[in-house]
């Protein structure tokens, strides 16, 4: 008898050519950069039981009910904007990092915008630039 994994794939049910993962955390990944690739479809990681563990559509992900904290938090990160500007918001050149807005204002155009190594800064939209590959 061959041993349940987890499986990624483009459908509503699961599918026998799905993607299959012995860990979690890699079924995650490989959901992410199918997303990456075409944003347009929905991606499902299922988990050995045949569970729906997280739907990914465009750059929003979901979880269902049953998934513990702990997993929802294992997810891997979207960044789909690049920053263009050189010196600002920082004193070191920050142009071309990755980052995503956690939160956005829209009287002045600010925004509060998180890097990928963490840092975090409010600042103007001006210098947001989609990423490559993202519509």
């Amino acid at each position: 008898m061959s041993k349940k994994r987890w499986r990624v794939g483009s459908f509503l049910d699961p599918q026998p050519d799905d993607l299959q993962f012995d860990d979690m955390v890699e079924a995650c990944d490989a959901a992410y950069e199918m997303a990456k690739a075409d944003h347009t479809n929905p991606i499902v990681v299922w988990t050995p039981n045949d569970q729906e563990h997280m739907l990914i559509y465009g750059l929003v992900v979901w979880f269902p009910a049953h998934c513990s904290m702990a997993e929802m938090f294992c997810e891997v990160e979207i960044f789909p904007y690049s920053w263009a500007w050189a010196k600002w918001p920082t004193d070191t050149c920050r142009k071309g990092q990755f980052c995503r807005v956690v939160v956005r204002s829209r009287r002045m155009n600010s925004c509060l915008l998180e890097f990928e190594d963490g840092y975090r800064v409010v600042t103007s939209r001006n210098g947001l630039r989609k990423r490559k590959g993202w519509s």
